[in-house]
């Protein structure tokens, strides 16, 4: 399960149901621009089953999900974000990033300027995106 903006776990299906529907698709349409069974949609937005990292990327594609939303129901479905997967968890620039920002002992306002400085250090080489939502 993955946690949503409140800090609450989200289950998988019910994640997927809410981004169908936000698409204004029924599970059929869902299914057939997915290449899946209808009842197989129905049987993961229930709880049913589970989906391997092949199905829920099939199903963010055929969902059109931007990047974030993309990682969000990877997260749901059990599997590591496109980009973490890419990086490697065990990449130790990931980690130190992490256990900063994980850092009990740090305030958030210690932890607010971190992230200005990793933003601003970005920007050199990926531009003036970095940051922006």
């Amino acid at each position: 399960m993955a946690s949503n903006s409140t800090g609450e776990t989200e289950s998988f299906g019910g994640l997927l149901r809410a981004l169908r529907e936000r698409a204004s698709l029924s599970q059929s349409a869902l299914a057939r621009r997915a290449k899946m069974d209808p009842s197989f949609v129905n049987r993961l937005e229930s709880g049913q089953r589970t989906a391997d990292r092949d199905v829920t990327e099939a199903l963010c594609v055929a969902l059109d999900l931007a990047p974030l939303e993309t990682d969000r129901l990877l997260a749901a479905a059990g599997h590591i974000p496109t980009l973490y997967a890419r990086v490697g968890l065990e990449d130790e620039t990931l980690q130190i990033v992490a256990r900063v920002l994980a850092a009990e002992w740090l305030d958030p306002a210690e932890k607010a300027e971190y992230r200005h400085v990793v933003t601003v250090l970005s920007r050199r080489w990926l531009g003036a995106t970095v940051g922006n939502k």
